[in-house]
C-alpha cells in the first residue's frame, strides 16, 4: 500500500496520520517523534523481517528477525514492539531496537493486544483532569493478569516533566470489580499486577496526579497481559 505523496511509502494497513509530516503513513507503528515507522510485509509470509521506513526520504531498513508470525504493534521511545499473530494473537511480547536489530524478549506466558506508545490520551479538560476517564474493550471476555503504563507525557523528559504525571488510577472491571493502581514519580514504564481478573473491558479513572507547570494530565502508553 503507498500513500500519493512526493514519496511513496510502502507499508500496511491500518493506516495512521503523523502530524509532524502531515500526511498518512501506512502503518499502526509509528514513532514518538513522527520521523519514523515499522513494518512486516505480509505479501511474503513468513519472511522474518522487520521494515524500519524513514518517512522524510523514504529510506527502507529491513531488520531480521527470528523465524515466527510477527507483527508490529507499536513503536515506542523504548523500541518497536512485536508480537506473534497467525490466526489469533499469540503468547508474547518482544521488543525490538531499531538501529541495531536486537531483540529482546519481554514475556512469553500472555498474550497483548495492545501497546499505545507512538501518541498519547490527554484529559482535555480545564485542571488536572480528576475522575476523567478512557476505557479499553477486548473482542472477548480475558483473565486480566497484569497492566503495564507509562504515566505521563513521554515525548521528551522537558515536557514529562512539565506536565501532570499519573498518581494514582481506578481500574474497573466488567465483572463489577476494581483496583487502585499507584505509580512512582519517575518516567518509566511500570507494571501493576492485579492478580486474575475476567473482564470484557477496562477503563482508568485518574484519581490523584503528581502537578507539573502544565495542568493537563496524560498517559503516553498502556499494554495488557492476559490469557
Amino acid at each position: 500500500m503507498g500513500t500519493a505523496q512526493a514519496d511513496i511509502l510502502y507499508g500496511q494497513l491500518p493506516a495512521s496520520y503523523d502530524r509532524a509530516a502531515n500526511r498518512w503513513i501506512p502503518s499502526r507503528a509509528m514513532s514518538l517523534d513522527g520521523l519514523r515507522y515499522a513494518y512486516m510485509d505480509y505479501t511474503q509470509p513468513m519472511q522474518n523481517q522487520l521494515h524500519v521506513v524513514d518517512v522524510a526520504t523514504g529510506a527502507d531498513r529491513k531488520l531480521t528477525l527470528p523465524p515466527g508470525p510477527w507483527a508490529a504493534i507499536a513503536f515506542t521511545k523504548d523500541g518497536i514492539y512485536i508480537h506473534t499473530s497467525y490466526e489469533g494473537i499469540g503468547l508474547g511480547l518482544w521488543l525490538v531496537n531499531p538501529d541495531s536489530g536486537d531483540v529482546q524478549e519481554l514475556f512469553t506466558d500472555k498474550a497483548v493486544d495492545l501497546v499505545t506508545g507512538s501518541t498519547a490520551w490527554i484529559e482535555g479538560v480545564d485542571g488536572p483532569g480528576l475522575g476523567e476517564w478512557i476505557r479499553f474493550d477486548f473482542d472477548r471476555e480475558i483473565n486480566l493478569h497484569r497492566i503495564l503504563i507509562q504515566p505521563g507525557y513521554f515525548k521528551s523528559p522537558a515536557i514529562w516533566a512539565e506536565n501532570n504525571r499519573i498518581q494514582t488510577l481506578t481500574a474497573y472491571f466488567s465483572d463489577g470489580t476494581s483496583r487502585d493502581l499507584t505509580f512512582t514519580d519517575r518516567m518509566d514504564s511500570q507494571k501493576v499486577d492485579i492478580g486474575s481478573v475476567r473482564t470484557k473491558w477496562v477503563k482508568f479513572v485518574i484519581k490523584s496526579v503528581y502537578y507539573g507547570t502544565d495542568p493537563d494530565t496524560a498517559i503516553s502508553e498502556v499494554a495488557f497481559e492476559w490469557d
